[in-house]
């Protein structure tokens, strides 16, 4: 398991073809992760994911991008899990964060 921490501006990352977004394709490119959107000291969103961060948001349907919170926030602190943890483990965890600490915009816990 790894910790890490990606500051954005994301005004700059959602400009197709930045190098703002490159570099941000390279933080989030890991797969099977737990993330945190946070607003200085405030957590925003917890989420989950098999697939990485950045696909999550610049892929997948929804995207993350157009989410409140990706636009509000300036940190995402991200898990990467190991790899024997599956999906019911990964929501599991998640479920666990979004109880401790109260996101706003997570509606489920």
């Amino acid at each position: 398991m790894n910790l890490k921490t990606i500051h954005y501006d994301n005004q700059k990352v959602l400009k197709a073809y930045s190098n703002e977004r490159n570099v941000f394709r390279g933080q989030a490119s890991t797969s099977n992760v737990l993330y945190f959107f946070y607003k200085g000291d405030e957590c925003l969103y917890i989420g989950e994911s098999e697939t990485s961060l950045y696909h999550r948001c610049f892929k997948h349907s929804p995207k993350e991008k157009d989410q409140p919170w990706f636009k509000e926030a300036d940190t995402i602190n991200i898990i990467e899990l190991d790899s024997n943890i599956d999906k019911f483990s990964r929501q599991t965890l998640e479920s666990t964060f979004i109880l401790t600490h109260k996101p706003k915009y997570n509606k489920k816990a």
